[in-house]
């Protein structure tokens, strides 16, 4: 079986006929041509050395729960959609708006990524997470084409369900971590119970090493963690600082006159 599975997973390489060996950024709305740094990311700031995607993407990612992301409003049937499913959501969307490692499963001409193998562990903690979560995409559950997105007049997202569409939960929808990564985003990913050769969306540094493995001339980018401070959080640091220094000058002060009244 194990072999059955590897085989199509090199056919899923071959026949995306990739011409790509090096770090590629996918076709999208939102996308950068070729990936660079990109060092003021809100969000998805595992990849903030080498990023496909732009910070103005990443402030929609970094809330919580996820709202809008692009022309797509996540507020679906009026409701919001659970913290940690909204954090499976946005593991997904950090994967495929800024990871450039993607391109072993992207299509030479059209740069879109298609079955991309989900690690099957991730699939189903994304599936416990939002089993209550509603959704109106009909039939299996297709966001790609199951619902509206884009802006009304104002500027206003609009109603991503369409008309007589029913709301339903996850559990209804999809009722498995393998039917719902497997039909969320129609045919961009797969479902692997392979836990090595596999792509996890919260594990950058795994995805590089699986990339690698696929053929000896796919080079991979992944980014040491690093830590952003906020700007709530400067201002404190200046604050303090300075309530310190104040400190410090009124007891020289006091220090100098006590010694002068004493001479």
């Amino acid at each position: 079986m194990m072999l059955l599975y590897n085989v199509v997973l090199i056919l899923s390489v071959i026949g995306a006929s990739t011409s790509f060996t090096t770090p590629t950024c996918p076709r999208g709305d939102y996308h950068k041509e070729t990936p660079s740094a990109e060092t003021h990311l809100q969000a998805c700031k595992q990849y903030t050395c080498d990023s496909c995607c732009f910070e103005n993407i990443t402030i929609e990612l970094a809330s919580v729960p996820i709202a809008q992301v692009g022309k797509l409003d996540y507020h679906q049937c009026s409701k919001q959609l659970t913290d940690a499913c909204s954090n499976q959501h946005t593991y997904l969307q950090c994967l495929y708006q800024c990871s450039p490692n993607l391109y072993p499963w992207m299509g030479k001409v059209t740069r879109i990524p298609n079955s991309i193998p989900l690690c099957s562990n991730f699939c189903d903690q994304w599936y416990l997470t939002c089993q209550a979560d509603m959704t109106c995409a009909p039939g299996v559950g297709n966001w790609k084409t199951g619902l509206n997105k884009g802006f009304d007049a104002d500027g206003n997202p609009v109603n991503p369900c369409k008309d007589g569409v029913m709301c339903r939960n996850y559990t209804e929808v999809y009722g498995s971590g393998q039917a719902l990564c497997e039909n969320i985003w129609g045919t961009m990913f797969t479902y692997t119970t392979d836990t090595t050769n596999c792509i996890d969306p919260s594990d950058p540094a795994h995805n590089a090493k699986f990339v690698e493995s696929l053929n000896s001339t796919f080079t991979s980018s992944v980014c040491a963690p690093v830590e952003y401070v906020d700007a709530g959080m400067i201002v404190g640091i200046v604050f303090g600082v300075l309530a310190a220094l104040g400190l410090i000058a009124a007891g020289v002060v006091f220090y100098m006159r006590q010694k002068k009244s004493k001479g």
